[in-house]
């Protein structure tokens, strides 16, 4: 027998609601932009840019003089292979995407538009395997907040789906703090996520990561609002979706999820330690995780990635101890 108030069942129904956006003040005096040795510098309130115009990609993303980024932001393609994915054969059948990120060229990158306010910097990188672009402008304006504005364009409708569409940050190990609204507490995937209500949820990095007995995937967020990143005095990054992402932030370098290969030792997930950076990926989908058997049912159709053209925008706000409540954000809760 069950005891007065257990819970049976639960549904979220969502209502048309909603607070308007606010700005933050701008803060004009402090923004400068350098080009020179094919390097864009960008100095705007408490937060220090770096482009690479021959790689096309930010290098640098510095806040109160702190280097937050471990390594170049760039697009990202793949998932660690989940038991379904091994059964339906998605690491062979997928295989073109899972270093297309990293091959990806700059054809240019450049600025695009400068104001007294903002500056544009329009970067297209391309995979000459897939022959696959992905276009992006970014938006630094003044109080150091950055809108970046996605294109992917598919090299051909033949290629495979993509497991995953979206942008890999590695992040100092000390932002350890993470809060999002969307969906949770647990982690959930585009075909697993209903179970998942959109709530305002908090927790450390390491938490969001699950020790399956097999290393893959783990840790994802649908229907995200905002997600922000931080170190144990409230310092780092809070992203927003226009108006929801996918996202992700691991304690490690992905690749301690990838399926061993045929001479690597086994691996456990239970082995798994916090590593030298956190892995946060900002995404416009990820591909769901199927699991009508594990022995090749592939995901279904409404929920894969198909390779085609798509475009996703969010925007990176700066969070500091020093930062008033009007400088902490354009829009938090939309």
């Amino acid at each position: 027998m069950l005891s007065a108030g257990h819970l049976v069942a639960a549904e979220q129904l969502q209502l048309p609601v909603g607070i308007p956006s606010q700005k933050a003040v701008i803060e004009s005096a402090s923004f400068k932009v350098k080009n020179k040795k094919q390097q864009i510098h960008i100095q705007a309130g408490r937060v220090q840019l770096t482009f690479d115009q021959n790689n096309g990609v930010l290098t640098s993303y510095q806040l109160n003089g702190e280097e937050l980024l471990k390594e170049d932001v760039r697009p990202f393609f793949w998932r660690a292979v989940t038991d379904n994915d091994l059964g339906n054969s998605a690491p062979s059948r997928l295989n073109i995407w899972k270093e297309a990120g990293e091959r990806m060229q700059a054809g240019s990158c450049e600025i695009m538009k400068q104001t007294d306010d903002y500056v544009q910097i329009a970067s297209t990188l391309t995979d000459e395997k897939s022959e696959s672009v992905m276009k992006t402008i970014y938006t630094v304006y003044a109080d150091g907040t950055l809108k970046v504005d996605n294109q992917f364009t598919a090299g051909s409708s033949k290629l495979p789906e993509l497991p995953r569409l979206g942008m890999k940050v590695l992040l100092d190990p000390s932002l350890n703090q993470v809060e999002w609204l969307g969906r949770g507490p647990h982690e959930n995937y585009a075909d697993r996520n209903t179970s998942a209500f959109v709530g305002h949820y908090s927790g450390t990095v390491w938490n969001q990561y699950f020790p399956y007995v097999r290393p893959q995937e783990t840790g994802n967020k649908t229907d995200v609002r905002w997600m922000s990143v931080t170190n144990e005095n409230g310092n780092g990054l809070l992203i927003q979706g226009a108006p929801t992402i996918s996202a992700n932030v691991l304690p490690f370098r992905y690749e301690e999820l990838y399926h061993k290969r045929k001479d690597d030792p086994n691996k456990h997930g239970g082995s798994i330690q916090q590593g030298p950076v956190n892995t946060l990926f900002v995404d416009y989908a990820q591909i769901g995780v199927g699991g009508d058997n594990s022995w090749g049912a592939r995901v279904h159709p409404e929920y894969c990635i198909p390779a085609r053209n798509y475009s996703y925008s969010f925007t990176i706000i700066p969070l500091s101890r020093k930062s008033d409540s009007s400088a902490v954000g354009r829009v938090i809760y939309d």
